[in-house]
């Protein structure tokens, strides 16, 4: 998906919240401020959006010396989430169509996403287990061609989302005991998004080998994952690729299946749903771009 000119404000914004979450010093504020603008005047928008995103976050990290500025946010959202599980779990249990509604508790954990600005609120998180609605909905084409993959491919997004995808990848192995499925995290600290440790603390390693992609973007290009990312791929007959990072980035002839809630306009206008949809849906069945 190619940069919106509307992505711009975002970028701003992402700086800004950068800047006052770290308490950066008016003079570095400036200083990043100003190369975010000066960037952005030869910036190529027919890159993804998370091309510029990395910039952003590299650059903070170079000016501020701050390598992972959100790491005790991570921590808090990570402990708050293992305190409820259980509970998430139990929703599961009950349901008439595990598979299914742990689709939609996966989705739904991808609304923990620093990269808009703000801080989740776990509370009404909570509150809306039981109402996730796909406005795109592929989930009977998706459970077809689980029941033919012998490997399947996740593309992991956010930290805290990775315990509702442990609670995903269970449903997927009782459906399908015999598949190998593979975990694939980001490979350095960028925005909020989950890391190898990451996907060890919510338990992912149970039910799925949990690898790096090898690529430090805030999605999956994959011309600059590593080769043994590359191997997995090629392997891979199915993929589900979480979150609007990953989307924005991803494009892969193979089946793949991308669940994620829809965080701005230009995809809310790109994909024609409404914004805050959670969607659900087959590469194969809609025309991207």
């Amino acid at each position: 998906m190619k940069t919106s000119f509307l992505c711009v404000s975002c970028f701003f914004r992402q700086g800004e919240f950068l800047s006052d979450l770290c308490k950066l010093p008016l003079s570095k504020k400036e200083k990043f401020l100003r190369d975010i603008t000066k960037r952005l005047l030869t910036y190529d928008f027919n890159n993804p959006p998370v091309v510029f995103g990395r910039y952003i976050y590299k650059r903070f990290s170079q000016i501020s010396k701050i390598k992972d500025p959100f790491k005790k946010e991570k921590n808090k959202i990570e402990c708050s989430i293992k305190s409820i599980v259980k509970e998430l779990e139990a929703f599961v249990d009950r349901n008439r169509f595990p598979l299914y509604f742990s689709a939609k508790l996966s989705c739904l954990g991808n609304a923990i996403d620093f990269g808009r600005g703000e801080f989740p609120n776990l509370v009404l998180l909570k509150r809306k287990v039981r109402g996730v609605y796909f406005k795109i909905n592929h989930f009977k084409v998706f459970r077809q061609k689980l029941r033919k993959s012998k490997t399947v491919l996740i593309l992991a997004d956010n930290v805290g989302e990775t315990f509702f995808d442990r609670i995903f990848l269970k449903e997927i192995k009782e459906f399908r005991s015999s598949l190998n499925l593979f975990y694939a995290t980001r490979s350095s600290p960028i925005i909020n998004d989950a890391q190898l440790s990451d996907a060890y603390k919510a338990g992912i390693d149970n039910f799925a080998k949990v690898i790096s992609t090898g690529c430090d973007y805030p999605g999956v290009i994959l011309d600059k994952t590593s080769s043994n990312f590359k191997r997995v791929y090629k392997r891979a007959d199915l993929i589900i690729a979480k979150g609007q990072g990953n989307f924005e980035s991803f494009t892969s002839r193979k089946d793949t299946f991308y669940l994620f809630q829809v965080k701005c306009p230009p995809v809310s206008k790109y994909l024609s749903v409404p914004l805050g949809s959670f969607v659900f849906f087959y590469n194969r069945k809609i025309s991207l771009k």
